[in-house]
């Protein structure tokens, strides 16, 4: 009889302690399924930000590329210097 009152004691214990880690788990996975969706929505606005800036990156090589072009040069003497060719002529609108 002895033995049966010992572990009688010991099973309230045992369930408690069950429960008890139950919970913990439970807290502790909340608080990583928390994290990962934190985690993931990050992941998604720095994706869509790494493509934003690999655009700008190609845009910009494109302008680079544009203004060693002839094209460049000749638009640019044409609006900021005013400059025309031999055979062209120039029409202004009266003041």
């Amino acid at each position: 009889m002895a033995g049966k009152k010992t572990r009688s004691a010991k099973t309230p214990f045992v369930a408690i302690l069950v429960v008890f880690l139950l919970v913990v788990m439970t807290i502790q996975m909340t608080s990583l399924y928390s994290r990962y969706n934190k985690y993931r929505d990050k992941e998604a606005s720095l994706s869509s930000e790494l493509e934003a800036q690999e655009e700008r990156k190609q845009d910009l090589l494109d302008y680079e590329n544009y203004t060693k072009s002839d094209k460049y040069i000749e638009n640019t003497a044409r609006s900021k210097l005013g400059l025309v060719y031999d055979d062209e002529m120039i029409f202004r609108e009266k003041d």
